[in-house]
């Protein structure tokens, strides 16, 4: 079944909706990746967060936030109605506010996977729900919802620079294989290398693989490298020379593969294009 919007705001650099499933479908919230960061707040609902391996059981006034190919979904319980406010932004659009780039630092000045979740010590009276309320209540109004975009990002980056002097836990079995792995996309990555780096079977390997990113470790390899020649491409780098970069063997597979993936083709990609296209918007809806 089809959500709900309650809200919902998309321009070329700002895609922002609150939405709720009144019968939520499981199934209909698939692993993903984009070009946008994204600020995710649970309304209502039981929800599990999964980024990069890294799970994140939520309760209801959490905040998560993914930076551009980082992999996430959301594993929904069917059980209760499962609502929630999306905040999704081009990194570019604080280029002139913030160039030393202070307010992407949760985002971007970590590994992937982690510290991802920030949960207010009193979910009535969290710093973060006035700006989003503020946002929400702009109608559109650009300039109040970038003003308060900047304010919530500050208080996160306040929270973030807190955690950091406290984070010292381990990391999971699974969020090592996928830092691995994300070190050695150019290269050819088999499941045996794996279980031998790492000391499992290839079944336990694949459970783990699914339970942490929702897909299997050839589908979350591939997406990762053309998530990775994607960029590389929009940053104006020329489709035949991405595809090696990238770990493919032969421009026609790597072609192919892209189209499947995005819905268009390399050389597209080199055109000046919106950051929310209407792939990305669908896939983020």
């Amino acid at each position: 079944m089809q959500p709900k919007y309650l809200y919902i705001y998309r321009s070329t650099d700002i895609f922002c909706f609150r939405a709720i499933n009144n019968k939520p479908e499981p199934t209909d919230f698939k692993a993903h990746t984009h070009l946008m960061c994204e600020i995710y707040l649970l309304i209502r609902g039981k929800a599990v967060f999964h980024v990069e391996g890294t799970h994140y059981p939520l309760h209801a006034g959490d905040i998560v936030v993914t930076r551009p190919a980082e992999a996430h979904f959301v594993e929904v319980s069917e059980d209760e109605p499962y609502e929630r406010l999306v905040i999704n932004f081009a990194p570019s659009l604080l280029q002139s506010i913030d160039p030393e780039t202070k307010l992407l630092k949760p985002f971007i000045q970590r590994p992937v996977g982690a510290q991802n979740l920030y949960r207010p010590e009193d979910p009535k009276d969290s710093p973060f729900l006035p700006h989003i309320q503020a946002i929400q209540d702009s109608h559109g109004d650009r300039m109040t919802m970038i003003a308060n975009l900047i304010l919530l990002l500050n208080q996160i980056v306040g929270v973030y620079d807190s955690q950091l002097q406290n984070q010292h836990n381990a990391a999971t079995l699974e969020a090592k294989i996928l830092a691995w792995i994300g070190t050695n996309l150019p290269r050819a990555v088999t499941l045996d290398e794996l279980c031998y780096r790492y000391g499992i079977s290839k079944a336990q390997l694949n459970r783990r693989f699914k339970n942490a990113t929702g897909t299997t470790v050839g589908k979350y390899i591939n997406a990762k490298r053309l998530m990775a020649a994607q960029q590389l491409i929009k940053s104006g780098t020329p489709p035949t020379e991405v595809y090696g970069q990238c770990g493919f063997s032969d421009y026609s597979s790597f072609y192919r593969a892209y189209i499947k993936q995005f819905g268009r083709s390399p050389k597209e990609d080199l055109l000046p294009s919106n950051i929310v296209n209407e792939e990305n918007y669908k896939l983020l809806l």
